[in-house]
């Protein structure tokens, strides 16, 4: 937001409403629409971003037509802010979450908080991990399965892709276990909805993928895919 006691203000209502909501969280500020691209640049896009539409170098505007039109963003969900309650038709084509005019109140703020809880719900849609410097997230959907690669995990993408870092298999099975994920191996970690074959020893992905399925976790399998499959 373009002006400092605004972001203040609507920084404070966020973590009001988050910590007594109980809900694990980080948030990040931008000065300015320049803070945003460069943070841009080198980090996960956020799930829910407020965007002003005055910034005084840009205005959140232009930064919902490059989310969605330049990159092809429609996972972020975005919540609008202006002293003119002529903006809302101009954000329409942006597909905003909400539209919230100034001064916004605590009432407001959690009102639209609570409605992207209730749409979206309290567990994470992406997945985040550290390479270096920087951090980095993937939706949960988009990830096929992980594999424990000595120090590192790969992430095997939907798409094809793979990411890697440096990590525990034990860690990411304790992130994921409320998620449709099942640990069919000591070195696999499978996302359930792209299982469509299971065997005595082995699971089928839908990409024709073929990864054993070792004696210690079938029960735990078979008790998983009874759980979440469809």
């Amino acid at each position: 937001m373009g002006d400092s006691e605004a972001r203040r203000k609507l920084e404070a209502s966020i973590h009001v409403f988050l910590e007594k909501e109980k809900v694990g969280y980080e948030v990040d500020v931008f000065r300015n629409g320049a803070d945003f691209f460069s943070f841009a640049k080198d980090h996960a896009l956020p799930e829910l971003l407020f965007l002003d539409t005055d910034l005084g170098d840009t205005t959140g505007i232009e930064i919902g037509q490059w989310l969605r039109a330049d990159i092809e963003n429609e996972v972020m969900q975005l919540i609008f802010i202006s002293e003119k309650e002529g903006d809302a038709m101009r954000i329409f084509a942006l597909r905003p979450m909400n539209f919230l005019l100034k001064p916004v109140s605590q009432t407001e703020i959690s009102f639209a908080l609570g409605e992207y809880l209730r749409l979206y719900g309290k567990n994470p849609r992406f997945f985040q991990y550290s390479f270096g410097k920087h951090t980095f997230s993937v939706l949960l959907s988009q990830i096929t399965f992980f594999q424990c690669c000595g120090k590192k995990v790969a992430i095997e993408m939907l798409d094809g892709t793979r990411q890697e870092f440096y990590g525990r298999m034990q860690d990411v099975a304790e992130r994921v276990e409320n998620q449709f994920f099942c640990q069919i191996h000591k070195s696999y970690i499978v996302n359930i909805k792209h299982i469509t074959e299971c065997r005595s020893d082995q699971i089928v992905l839908k990409d024709g993928t073929v990864l054993p399925v070792s004696r210690a976790y079938k029960k735990r399998v078979a008790e998983r895919l009874a759980r979440f499959s469809n």
